[in-house]
């Protein structure tokens, strides 16, 4: 989750980019 967070703070504009790593995330739980 703490990429989430960065990913927030760097692309606050960007919900692809969030979006993506939180899939990316996702996946690696899984």
């Amino acid at each position: 989750m703490g990429s989430l967070i960065k990913a927030k703070r760097y692309n606050s504009n960007n919900l692809t980019a969030c979006t993506v790593l939180l899939i990316l995330e996702i996946i690696h739980i899984h």
